[in-house]
C-alpha cells in the first residue's frame, strides 16, 4: 500500500510506483484523488494497480470543505474521481461517519454511486500517530453508531474483525478475534 499524506505530491512517485511494480508487488494505492491530472490517470491506466482508494467525506461541497477544511477540495475531488472512473481504473470510495457529516450520508452514497461505485461507510477514528486525541473529538456517539450500524448501510469491513459472527450475543463487544468460535 503507498500511502502519505498525500503521494501524488511526490515529483518521484512513477519511479516508486514502478520500482515496486517490478519486484512483483501487488499495489493498493490510497490518495485523496484531488492532484488526479488526466496525465497522471493515463500513467495509472497504462500499468493499473491493484486498487485506488479515496475518501469522501461528503456527498456536496459545503459539507465536503467543512471536513477537509480545504475550499474547493470538493471539486477537485469530484475532479480526480471521474478521470479514474473514465479510464476504468479500480477504484474503491470509503466514508467516514462523523459528526461532521452526520445526517449527511445518504447524500454521499447519492455521490458515490452515481460513479457506479459501492457505498462503504465507517464509523471508526482513530488518536493521530502522535498520541493526540483531537480526531476522536469528531467520533459519532455510541449510540449513533449503534443506529448506523441496525441501519442496513454497508459498513466497511475495517469496523469488523475476522471471527466476528452476525448471531445475536449477549456480549457488547462482538469482535471473535482471540476466541474460538
Amino acid at each position: 500500500c503507498l500511502t502519505g499524506g498525500e503521494i501524488f505530491m511526490r515529483k518521484d512517485f512513477f519511479e516508486i510506483y514502478r520500482a515496486a511494480r517490478e519486484k512483483g508487488f501487488l499495489l493498493t494505492l490510497f490518495t485523496n484523488v484531488t492532484m488526479i491530472t488526466p496525465e497522471i490517470a493515463d500513467r495509472l491506466a497504462e500499468d493499473p494497480p491493484f486498487s485506488i482508494e479515496t475518501s469522501c467525506h461528503g456527498g456536496t461541497e459545503e459539507v465536503f470543505d467543512a471536513v477537509t477544511q480545504v475550499p474547493g477540495s470538493f471539486k477537485k475531488f469530484v475532479k480526480g474521481l471521474r478521470l479514474l472512473m473514465e479510464r476504468k481504473l479500480p477504484v474503491k470510495v470509503k466514508t467516514k461517519a462523523m459528526t461532521l457529516n452526520r445526517g449527511k450520508l445518504h447524500d454521499i452514497k447519492k455521490l458515490v454511486e452515481s460513479f457506479g461505485l459501492t457505498f462503504r461507510v465507517s464509523t471508526l477514528i482513530y488518536p493521530d500517530l502522535n498520541g493526540s486525541l483531537k480526531p476522536c473529538a469528531y467520533r459519532l456517539s455510541p449510540e449513533e453508531s449503534v443506529a448506523l450500524e441496525m441501519s442496513g448501510e454497508d459498513l466497511d469491513r475495517e469496523d469488523r474483525c475476522a471471527g466476528v459472527s452476525d448471531e445475536p450475543t449477549e456480549r457488547l463487544y462482538r469482535c471473535g478475534c482471540g476466541t474460538r468460535v
